[in-house]
């Protein structure tokens, strides 16, 4: 589990501990700042420090792991749960971490819906959901984060309408949203209430001709005139080849009799059979 003494860091700036093992729910008492926001944090670039912009750090921001340095620690803030066994519901609290860069809880057992907190996280980057088991909707307010680059909340079991492709939702493609049947809108397939018309049946009438899978008169053709050359074809060969002929007389005697013996041992009553 996440230890709750963690609540007590009133500090933080980067909070990762991905790929662990961990289970339980994430502790909504979590708090979260950026180092800028620390006046008292003594920052020399050499000699001895309480911090040292010369330690880089490595954390998960948008497509991949970034390593940070320098000038820019100060700036960097987000969480990384990821790969783990977490379960429960996404604390609403996240969303007060207003300065917030990356926030990846992909790959766990989060249930519930996606906060609409998370519209306050006016500076988020990437928001990493994906292989959860989060329902409900997409919040429409989240069109509002307008430094969001990377959004991904497949495979989940998410429904409803996409917010509109505004802003920066307009840039997101069909990766962000698999693994979600019931979520409908652009760009994966139109909602039912969008007032598109239903498929076409396949026509079974006047338009078998044009758009069937078999041609019904063009098959009729096909077996009369099968049949007839049948009919013609085998009496004229049996009149033409002598051996033919004879070899055809002597199958249709054979399963002649074999017919009327058949008949006479299985089907007529006894008093038909010859007696001694």
């Amino acid at each position: 589990m996440i230890p709750m003494e963690l609540c007590n860091l009133k500090h933080l700036s980067v909070i990762d501990l991905s790929h662990n093992n961990l289970s339980g729910q994430i502790p909504p008492c979590l708090k979260l700042t950026t180092l800028r926001d620390l006046d008292y944090v003594i920052v020399t670039m050499s000699g001895s420090s309480v911090f040292s912009l010369n330690v880089p750090i490595d954390f998960l921001m948008k497509n991949g792991y970034n390593s940070y340095k320098g000038r820019i620690i100060p700036l960097v803030s987000g969480i990384d749960l990821s790969c783990n066994k977490l379960v429960g519901e996404i604390p609403p609290q996240i969303g007060n971490f207003h300065k917030m860069l990356g926030l990846n809880l992909s790959h766990n057992s989060l249930t519930g819906s996606i906060p609409p907190t998370f519209a306050n996280l006016k500076q988020i980057e990437s928001v990493d959901l994906s292989y959860n088991k989060l329902t409900g909707n997409i919040p429409s307010q989240l069109v509002g984060l307008t430094f969001m680059s990377t959004f991904n909340v497949s495979f989940n079991n998410l429904s409803g309408r996409i917010p509109s492709r505004v802003a920066q939702f307009g840039t997101f493609d069909v990766f962000s949203y698999l693994g979600n049947p019931f979520l409908c809108g652009e760009p994966l397939a139109k909602c039912a209430d969008t007032g598109s018309p239903p498929p076409k049946p396949n026509s079974t009438t006047e338009n078998d001709d044009d758009y069937g899978l078999i041609d019904m008169g063009a098959f009729r053709v096909t077996v009369i005139a099968s049949y007839t050359v049948m009919f013609l074809v085998v009496p004229i060969v049996l009149y033409i080849n002598p051996y033919w002929r004879r070899a055809w007389f002597y199958y249709a005697k054979t399963v002649a009799t074999s017919c009327y013996y058949f008949v006479l041992d299985n089907v007529l009553p006894r008093q038909f059979h010859c007696r001694n």
